[in-house]
C-alpha cells in the first residue's frame, strides 16, 4: 500500500475496517512556507483516541518518518491532527 495525501486539516489517514494492520513508515513532511506544523497522530475507535505522538512540531521543510505503524485496523482508524494555518504531505508505505 503506498498512499499520497496533501493535508490542511486534521483528518483520517485509514478508515476502521479497511484490512490494513501494519504500515512501513508513516513520511509527514511540512510543506508550509513559513510556519513550522504541530502534529498528532494517533488510533480511535469512536470513543477512544491513543497517540502514537502529539504535539509533535516539525519545522519547514522537514519530514518525521514514523517506522512500523501495526494497529486493529477491525477496532481503529488511524487519524492525523493538525494545528491551523499548516500544510502536511503524508506518505503511507
Amino acid at each position: 500500500m503506498k498512499e499520497y495525501n496533501n493535508i490542511s486539516a486534521s483528518s483520517i489517514l485509514i478508515e476502521k475496517n479497511q484490512g490494513v494492520s501494519a504500515i512501513n513508515s508513516l513520511e509527514i513532511c511540512n510543506t508550509h512556507a513559513a510556519n513550522a506544523a504541530v502534529v498528532g497522530v494517533y488510533y480511535t475507535d469512536g470513543t477512544d483516541s491513543f497517540y502514537k505522538i502529539k504535539s509533535v512540531t516539525i519545522p519547514v521543510g522537514a519530514t518525521l518518518v514514523l517506522e512500523d505503524v501495526a494497529f486493529d485496523n477491525e477496532v481503529y482508524s488511524l487519524m492525523i491532527e493538525l494545528g491551523s494555518s499548516q500544510t502536511i504531505d503524508v506518505i503511507i508505505n
